[in-house]
């Protein structure tokens, strides 16, 4: 499955609703959904090139000593109450339109002994009916997350870093190395989800045209139909749409049947909706038997670096918490002395 975009959130800033990235930063946190890519927490985070198109706004560049970082020891914390929602929905919707238009015309000109009249109808009906069926299951649970557990020893910067929060415009130009958000929580559990709609439409238009011209020479006259005619339209359409995902099995599925669900595209459907309908409802059983199964043996809630990757390999990691630079004591010690 393809990582998002981070751009794409920015791109509907004028929605009030959205939390953009430009407003997480300006309550003083950012909560994103994960990423195919690992990244290690402490890493840097650079919102001002998550506003640039085609920028990367995860940076590698450690501001440091990766001794230190590795000596620290990251925290499993399961939160007594887990998190989590499903929704289950199927709703059926029917809609009938008609449309009828009837106009007569006559003409009449002449005089007693010599004239002409010209008379005629046209009838237009215009019926739309349409009928859709939307099955949907939705499932999200949330087992607690990853942090760097508290340390007396506080972590270590390297030469450069100290060298640019203490030179002139220090912490403006440690974020242009380093960025100005680090990741400081992941949240472990998953997101699954299928989303069956079912569609069709029939579509009759029917027209009648009669057009009659009469002549009369004294007492004489004689009729003549000049126009006649019946026309009809049929159109019927049917489709179906299916969408599904489920981040454990890192899968998403997106398929369009034209001509709606007959023969095995039925069967396939069915199975695909049951398939992750099942994976929805057991969604929370399946986040927590993976998760023990790679931190089974725990010790005061203490994980390993490299179990951390493990997690993200199995798609456990669901969002990236980051918070300012600013907010660790080791740099905010720095930069208090340097306005003293």
């Amino acid at each position: 499955m393809e990582p998002p975009q981070l751009q794409e959130y920015d791109r509907i800033g004028s929605n009030p609703s959205v939390m953009t990235i430009g407003r997480q930063v300006a309550r003083g946190y950012i909560v994103l959904p994960t990423i195919s890519q690992h990244i290690p927490l402490l890493s840097g985070f650079s919102s001002a090139a998550a506003e640039l198109q085609g920028g990367s706004p995860f940076l590698d560049a450690s501001p440091f000593v990766e001794s230190s970082v590795l000596s620290r020891k990251l925290r499993y914390t399961r939160k007594d109450v887990c998190r989590g929602s499903f929704l289950s929905n199927e709703s059926v919707k029917k809609s009938r339109a008609s449309e009828h238009l009837t106009v007569h015309l006559g003409v009449t000109v002449g005089c007693d002994l010599l004239g002409g009249s010209v008379s005629g109808s046209y009838d237009r009906t215009v019926l739309d009916v349409g009928d859709s069926l939307t099955i949907s299951r939705r499932c999200s649970y949330r087992a607690g997350g990853l942090t760097l557990s508290e340390s007396k020893e506080p972590l270590v910067l390297t030469d450069e870093a100290q060298n640019l929060l203490q030179g002139p415009n220090g912490l403006k130009r440690f974020h242009e190395a380093y960025g100005d958000f680090y990741l400081s929580e992941v949240s472990l559990g998953g997101d699954s989800g299928v989303c069956l709609t079912v569609s069709s439409l029939s579509h009759d238009d029917s027209e009648d045209k009669y057009i009659i011209g009469e002549v009369k020479v004294l007492v004489w006259s004689e009729d003549e139909v000049i126009a006649n005619d019946h026309s009809s339209h049929h159109l019927q359409g049917r489709k179906a749409n299916l969408v599904a995902h489920d981040t454990l099995d890192d899968n998403f599925l997106s398929r369009t049947w034209p001509d709606g669900l007959v023969g095995d595209a039925l069967t396939e459907v069915r199975g695909q909706v049951q398939s992750y309908s099942a994976k929805a409802e057991k969604l929370d059983v399946r986040v927590d038997e993976r998760i023990a199964r790679l931190v089974w043996d725990l010790e005061d809630n203490e994980v390993r670096w490299d179990v951390c990757r493990r997690l993200w390999q199995e798609h456990l990691v669901v969002e990236m918490v980051f918070v300012p630079f600013s907010t660790l004591r080791e740099i905010r010690d720095i930069l208090l002395d340097i306005h003293q």
